[in-house]
């Protein structure tokens, strides 16, 4: 299981050993709900980076029903579940620590709602966004009968996209698995079918690989996007590709229509943010929606609703 938070890529690995379910958790956590070292959060100057990726890691660990966990450091952890809530709340305080330490000044943890996993937003009936504090926005639409489409799928938060310093940037750049327990909780999605990403940056796209793994999820994607996507090796010198190969099971055209369960679309070539940009018009819920990446941002990072009359200047 990927564990960030004492490293970047630090993991815990989760065997059944004599009717037995332990964790080897490496320096996560120790007995007690503490963290081994306090200043391992700590990952560029005056950050406290490491509360979110500790967090987001005890929480994973915790639905693994683990009943021992043997840290690399200390005694043997027997009450996982009580030490997880413990270290959740201290992480919840130190966390607030760092939030008022960014008051007119440049340190401190500044994403601090980003300890928690944002909530999907319903946007329309079928229609859901990730949530505002999503690193890259991803959208969700519901086909009704527990099968999903989602329009990009990268990473959970900011802090995930690793700047380089001291880590190989692509390498530390691993997906973390978000928002799939509430789409099956909450929306009843047990297939997520089909991945349509908007363009080729791999904060954005660094997720379908593993939906591809876990789900057997198809991606269709524009003719110019899937030429880097499926065979980045031969795009190095462009920004921000993402590393791993995709596989794109459908290339789409500039100005073709495709269904979805129903659901109807359109793809755009539109160079932008990136020369392989595409956006997507959909028909969704009654209503006219363009899903555009990073075209353009607003205060609030919502697909756009869109008349004739925009339709027509943008294309």
């Amino acid at each position: 299981m990927p564990a960030k938070g004492h490293t970047y890529g630090m993991v815990c690995l989760i065997a059944d050993v004599d009717g037995n379910r332990v964790a080897f958790t490496g320096d996560l956590m120790t007995s007690g709900g503490k963290l081994y070292q306090l200043h391992a959060m700590k990952y560029s100057y005056g950050d406290l980076l490491g509360v979110e990726f500790t967090m987001q890691s005890i929480l994973a660990l915790k639905k693994e029903n683990v009943e021992v966990g043997y840290p690399s450091h200390g005694k043997l952890i027997t009450e996982v579940k009580a030490d997880i809530g413990r270290l959740e709340s201290s992480l919840e305080t130190l966390a607030s620590i760092g939030r008022l330490l960014t008051s007119g000044r440049s340190i401190g943890f500044k994403d601090w709602q980003t300890i928690r996993e944002s909530r999907l937003q319903p946007m329309t009936e079928h229609l859901l966004w990730a949530g505002p504090y999503t690193c890259s926005n991803f959208y969700i639409v519901l086909s009704g009968s527990g099968h999903a489409m989602l329009i990009d799928c990268g990473l959970t938060s900011v802090g995930h996209l690793h700047f380089g310093n001291y880590h190989d940037g692509l390498q530390a750049l691993r997906f973390i698995e978000h928002h799939i327990d509430q789409l099956r909780d909450d929306y009843g999605v047990q297939h997520i079918e089909l991945v349509v990403p908007t363009h080729i940056h791999n904060d954005h796209i660094c997720g379908i690989p593993f939906l591809q793994r876990h789900f057997g999820t198809q991606c269709w994607a524009l003719d110019c996007v899937a030429a880097v996507i499926a065979n980045p090796a031969a795009w190095a010198s462009t920004p921000c590709c993402f590393h791993k190969p995709i596989d794109v099971q459908r290339i789409l055209l500039d100005g073709e229509a495709f269904q979805w369960r129903g659901v109807d679309f359109e793809i755009h070539c539109a160079p932008s943010q990136s020369e392989y940009h595409a956006m997507i018009l959909g028909h969704i819920d009654g209503k006219r929606i363009v899903f555009g990446a990073t075209t353009w941002f607003s205060s609030i990072p919502r697909p756009t609703e869109l008349s004739a009359t925009s339709r027509c200047r943008l294309r």
